[in-house]
């Protein structure tokens, strides 16, 4: 089935559920939430926070036992929640490259659970965000090389 714009709004609505919760963390530890075409259509959440280097949580509506996307919500949805963190470094000959280390906090959890373990997870993952420091990515973080 392709879905129009519409339908991908639509299967977005249930996020405002949390929406508040969302504000929360984002207003106590300094994030943004970025949302809608910047970072697709699919029901996704991520939060971001730039400062030397970049932390982030992203919270996403999962796949089927298929691996398809759904056109429909349903409470049993599973959405996974995963942080981590990059910084982007340019040599002085213009050779560029991402060092990045990710982790997931829950996944598959069904969006009806979402709500109740939302706050305790955003608290756990930037807890352990906040550990990480630029030298902390180039020892144990994936280096990537960009624009190749």
């Amino acid at each position: 089935m392709n879905m129009t714009e519409e339908d991908f709004i639509k299967l977005r609505v249930h996020l405002e559920h949390i929406r508040p919760l969302v504000d929360q963390f984002c207003k106590k530890h300094g994030f943004q939430r970025i949302e809608g075409s910047s970072v697709g259509r699919y029901p996704r959440i991520r939060l971001q926070r730039c400062d030397g280097i970049t932390l982030w949580l992203d919270l996403w509506m999962g796949l089927d036992s298929e691996g398809q996307r759904f056109n429909r919500f349903r409470p049993d949805i599973p959405y996974e929640l995963s942080a981590g963190a990059f910084v982007d470094e340019q040599s002085e000959n213009g050779d560029s490259w991402r060092f990045q280390k990710s982790f997931v906090i829950w996944q598959a959890l069904p969006f009806s659970n979402v709500a109740d373990a939302l706050s305790e997870a955003l608290e756990t993952g930037v807890a352990t965000l906040q550990q990480w420091d630029l030298a902390f990515l180039h020892k144990e973080g994936l280096r990537v090389e960009l624009g190749k």
